[in-house]
């Protein structure tokens, strides 16, 4: 088959959220703009509305005629294939994942701190806290399960609202999403591979991509549709092979296909790719080589139009390994030294010791453990800037890692240890240079919305 893109549409912002009508018959995609755009499915442009704040959650129902999309501003609304308005809930949280059940009877939400679920005519049902930002939601038939997930979490809900089972994955978790029957449940996240688990939560099997998965979307025949951070869109079989793979390149936001795959579709930039993959690839495809674990590519992670590329100050320190010897204290407290001295001089080389072990936990993408050395760092020397400075890009990062779409609280994150790192009579310069970042980064926000 033929790598040729079918059409591309392109949209007036970054895309976030697709989703296509089973039949095949619709696209619909949100845009980190606000605006919410309708084609049919050759690509040809039915409607578009600007309603405010990003799009981060879109759904459509098997014949295309129920649309709802979820934004930031707190708004969940249903319209009709026409354009027309159905109805509009106020939340009062902002959506950052949505999901119909494949009867288009139930809606389910990821919110800042919990899942929700309503019925097609938006009134709510029950409220699950998960007291963390659920970036993928999925609903299977009859909404007798909702699958959702954020940071390292992973819950199932049955119908009532009631927990089934929970699992702590090993790396935070992009999306997820659960078949028709409730029997599969698909991954993607960080770890750079599509999961497979049965109803139960038990893993079935995986994929190595070679870049984190953003977006999965379970196909008709039990297998699954992944957009990977390496720019390409995977079809793979129930077994979990590789029957298919394009390459629309760039940063893959998003992914969506109808029933049959004549019509599997990807959000890049600002572009809607769509491609045909309703028969395997003649040649089985084979996953992108995976980065050597010695030299983890920390852009694989943190890439263009999503995180930005500050970093921790790690000058002035030399190298240093975990397990080679302390480094060498420079005091003494022998003749003509003090013992106050002689401490100070400790204390100071302890400080070096906890940036480096930051340093190198940064570097191999461990930011968590990174942020436990430098915030160490600033307890023992509350006037090195750099312990302060390194702990903010790390709860930046984090952040962002836990919800990614949500730039203000992130820089909230980071703001206070910045505000330590600056405060001494001399100015700090790396600090100042990543206040400038987020004000920047902040401008852009605002201006997108």
């Amino acid at each position: 088959m033929s790598e040729a893109t079918r059409f591309r549409l392109v949209l007036p912002g970054p895309a976030l959220s697709l989703a296509v009508a089973a039949d095949g018959s619709t696209i619909v995609a949100g845009d980190r703009n606000g605006n919410l755009t309708v084609s049919d499915g050759e690509g040809a442009l039915l409607w578009q509305r600007k309603l405010g704040e990003g799009i981060h959650g879109v759904a459509v129902s098997r014949d295309g005629q129920q649309i709802v999309c979820g934004s930031k501003d707190c708004q969940l609304r249903m319209f009709s294939r026409a354009g027309v308005l159905e109805w509009e809930q106020t939340l009062g949280k902002s959506v950052w994942s949505l999901a119909m059940d494949p009867g288009s009877s139930f809606l389910a939400t990821g919110t800042g701190d919990s899942v929700a679920f309503y019925t097609d005519s938006g009134i709510l049902v029950w409220e699950y806290e998960t007291a963390r930002a659920i970036v993928g939601v999925s609903v299977s038939r009859a909404g007798s399960r909702i699958i959702a997930c954020g940071d390292e979490q992973l819950f199932c809900l049955d119908g009532e609202g009631a927990l089934l089972w929970q699992k702590k994955r090993g790396d935070s978790l992009w999306d997820a999403a659960i078949s028709e029957d409730g029997g599969r449940v698909f991954l993607g996240g960080w770890d750079r591979k599509v999961h497979c688990l049965d109803g139960s939560g038990e893993e079935r099997w995986e994929y190595l991509t070679d870049g984190y998965v953003r977006a999965v979307c379970p196909t008709a025949d039990g297998g699954v549709l992944a957009a990977s951070h390496d720019g390409c869109i995977y079809r793979l079989s129930p077994a979990g092979d590789a029957l298919a793979v394009r390459r629309p390149g760039g940063e893959l936001t998003s992914v969506g296909c109808s029933a049959s795959l004549a019509l599997a579709v990807a959000g890049t930039g600002t572009d809607v790719v769509a491609y045909q993959m309703d028969a395997s690839d003649s040649v089985a495809p084979q996953a992108p080589a995976p980065t050597p674990a010695a030299a983890p590519e920390v852009d694989n992670l943190f890439g263009f139009g999503m995180f930005g590329d500050i970093e921790p100050d790690t000058s002035g320190l030399g190298d240093y390994e975990p397990g080679t010897a302390t480094p060498p204290v420079t005091g003494t407290a022998g003749e003509g030294g003090e013992f106050r001295e002689f401490a100070a001089e400790m204390v100071k080389e302890d400080v070096r010791n906890y940036l480096r072990l930051g340093n190198v936990a940064w570097r191999g993408g461990r930011f968590a453990r990174a942020a436990v050395h430098y915030e160490r760092a600033t307890q023992i020397a509350p006037d090195e800037p750099r312990g302060w400075h390194n702990l903010a890009v790390c709860r930046y990062y984090l952040a962002r890692k836990s919800n990614p779409d949500d730039i203000e609280g992130a820089v909230r994150q980071a703001y206070e240890p910045l505000r330590s790192a600056n405060r001494s009579d001399t100015q700090y310069g790396p600090a100042l240079e990543t206040l400038e970042y987020f004000a920047e980064l902040l401008k852009l926000e605002g201006d997108s919305e």
